[in-house]
């Protein structure tokens, strides 16, 4: 899956993509690539106007490799040029050795003030169409708009996420594999979860909303007093010039066993769970992004500050939750769970019609038994660890790479 050159090698980079950032790192292009870890005399360049210049490398999880995965040697870097105060160009030249290759520069997109995006990291074997409805339909008393990364999805998913983007709330990014190589090394068996860190990153150049919350399709930030997170957030940020996001303590939330009939929704409960925070952040103050935090603010002297749990909570209702027997729950009083219930089952008979797809639940077991050895396999690639197993437990559909996402090999 892949547009451009395929005959990649041991010490090949694969060039994701290049934009011009006049926010967070201004007046320089920033690369996303995929690489082994490189020394550090390695030399990257770039001709950019006839100009050569030599690119700044930083692995984009602090380090590489990435301490929570040693064993993964494929690793999110990102490239950063000189400013630039010329002209600012359409393609630049990159250089390694006596390679090279020629990308385009995207722009980054005018910021649309009092707006709220979501960016949902790369989706793979994912299938629960009726987590997925939840999602959306939680999400709408926030009035954001998405941006989703999917690499492999279920049909019935397929066809939710095309039911909403018809409606102008989702972009779907296609997440693509890179390439064998020449000599049938697979690098994606070193890579943690499709570059997930990438995909982040990625996402925050692309957004266009004056704020950003990155989080996964069982998670939901719930407000209290009823507010909405843009009626919360944007007095805190406009009171605060240090201000750079605002982190949420995890709760889990049990909505019982979904079905077509969301039974589980208005009943559902939250109760503690230390797991760790999601964020709220504004896309032109982030350098680099983490699954939880913002690993770096731009400037650096941004503060990270964390919501207290009476304001604001983050809701996690993740399958194994469906069964938990927590000693402390409660209800979620100030959501309006049955016209959730109530929404999410319309959406579902407009989708689907009378003959509503199965849930299969043993798809998500599968997955979960997969992804608990993962360290025993050396790097989590569920991707391909999990194929064998899942591949015929529901009708896939692989997202193939676009002109707008996509490798290029250096």
């Amino acid at each position: 899956q892949i547009l451009g050159p395929t005959q990649a090698n041991y010490s090949s980079i694969f060039i994701y993509r290049a934009y011009y950032d006049d926010r967070a790192v201004q007046n320089t292009i920033r690369i996303l690539a995929i690489s082994k870890c490189l020394k550090k005399d390695t030399r990257l360049e770039m001709k950019v106007n006839g100009v050569i210049t030599t690119l700044k490398f930083l692995p984009v999880e602090g380090s590489c490799p990435w301490s929570w995965a040693k064993k993964c040697e494929w690793n999110a870097h990102e490239f950063q040029s000189v400013k630039i105060f010329d002209d600012i160009p359409d393609q630049v030249e990159i250089t390694i050795d006596d390679r090279s290759v020629t990308v385009n520069v995207e722009r980054r997109e005018p910021v649309a003030k009092g707006e709220l995006q979501v960016c949902v990291p790369p989706l793979y074997w994912y299938h629960d169409w009726t987590r997925l409805i939840l999602f959306f339909e939680l999400w709408r008393k926030h009035s954001p708009t998405f941006i989703i990364y999917a690499n492999s999805i279920s049909k019935s998913a397929e066809q939710v996420i095309e039911y909403y983007s018809a409606q102008g709330l989702v972009q779907v990014v296609n997440w693509p594999m890179l390439p064998l190589s020449a000599s049938g090394e697979d690098p994606n068996a070193g890579m943690y979860r499709l570059s997930h860190s990438l995909a982040h990153n990625d996402c925050v150049l692309r957004m266009e909303a004056e704020y950003g919350v990155l989080l996964d399709v069982d998670e939901y930030i719930h407000i209290s007093n009823n507010l909405s997170i843009l009626e919360y957030v944007q007095p805190k940020f406009e009171k605060d010039n240090k201000l750079g996001s605002l982190m949420f303590k995890h709760f889990g939330l049990k909505v019982g066993h979904l079905n077509g009939s969301f039974d589980g929704i208005a009943d559902a409960e939250y109760f503690p769970n230390d797991r760790p925070t999601k964020t709220v952040f504004k896309p032109e103050e982030v350098r680099f992004l983490s699954t939880h935090w913002v690993f770096v603010h731009e400037p650096r002297s941004m503060m990270k500050k964390k919501v207290p749990s009476a304001d604001g909570m983050l809701l996690h209702y993740r399958m194994s939750f469906d069964d938990a027997e927590p000693k402390h729950s409660s209800r979620l009083g100030e959501i309006d769970l049955d016209d959730v219930q109530w929404r999410a089952r319309e959406v579902a008979g407009v989708i689907f019609g009378d003959e509503l797809p199965p849930t299969r639940s043993e798809a998500s077991q599968i997955i979960a038994k997969c992804n608990g050895k993962w360290r025993s396999q050396g790097c989590k690639v569920p991707l391909l660890h999990c194929r064998k197993d899942i591949e015929d437990a529901d009708e896939w559909v692989f997202l193939p790479p676009t002109e707008d996402s996509h490798y290029q090999v250096l």
